[in-house]
């Protein structure tokens, strides 16, 4: 919709090339900015994908600063990853196999596991 009437509009309001359809990803941002659920935006935009809705609100820099933020202030003792859970059994194991206790200490039981020995 980039027809004469719409050309003569924006000049007189002084907003240079803007086109009807940036009006619309202004407007989808701004349901994503004010945490519209997805599929009210899919609603409102009229989409019948949400792939394409999706499209005109992808996610901005700021929400992905805050993920990686919470990933790191919960980040702890607590939140070890599974390889590092298997890689303590393995050597809990070699160290009983080999008789070699590491500081004198009886190796401890993984978090959630019964103590075997």
């Amino acid at each position: 919709m980039n027809n004469t009437g719409w050309q003569a509009a924006r000049t007189a309001a002084g907003l240079g090339d803007l086109h009807v359809h940036d009006l619309r990803h202004t407007f989808a941002m701004r349901l994503r900015e004010a945490e519209v659920e997805p599929e009210t935006r899919r609603v409102l935009l009229w989409h019948g994908d949400s792939d394409v809705t999706d499209h005109y609100t992808p996610a901005q820099i700021v929400e992905v600063f805050e993920a990686v933020e919470k990933v790191a202030k919960d980040a702890g003792v607590w939140n070890r990853t599974l390889s590092m859970l298997l890689r303590d059994r393995r050597m809990s194991a070699i160290e009983l196999e080999a008789g070699d206790n590491v500081g004198g200490s009886t190796p401890r039981p993984i978090h959630g596991e019964p103590n075997e020995r």
